[in-house]
């Protein structure tokens, strides 16, 4: 666990003696709480920007906020418009793609399965 020290107003003092006082908690537990809060408020819209444009993953987002990768992607997904999109990438992908859909349509078919009449077709 890390450290954290950083200095406060006389009125942010105040107020975090008031608050430590009315709640019954020590003015370290009530910093932590208001720190904490706005970690949070800030903590997946950052990461979610990163992950845009593609500098961050999704399994390091994961790790980061202990969430679990299903729960990571439905955020993150209700956070950014699009994501940075690399041309060779995808360029790569749609080959991989052309030379893998025949193989796996003949295994389907080999198992029974028919893609006739759906989006895979």
């Amino acid at each position: 666990m890390a450290q954290i020290n950083f200095k406060i107003t006389p009125e942010t003092n105040e107020f975090l003696e008031l608050m430590a006082k009315e709640e019954k908690k020590s003015k370290a537990a009530v910093s932590k709480l208001i720190f904490m809060n706005g970690l949070n408020n800030q903590l997946l819209p950052y990461l979610a920007k990163l992950y845009q444009v593609g500098k961050i993953s999704l399994k390091n987002i994961a790790k980061i906020t202990g969430l679990h990768h299903t729960e990571v992607i439905t955020k993150i997904a209700s956070l950014i418009d699009d994501i940075y999109s690399n041309p060779e990438t995808d360029e790569y992908t749609e080959q991989v793609r052309k030379k893998l859909t025949p193989y796996l349509k003949s295994i389907a078919q080999d198992h029974g399965i028919n893609f006739k009449d759906s989006i895979n077709e």
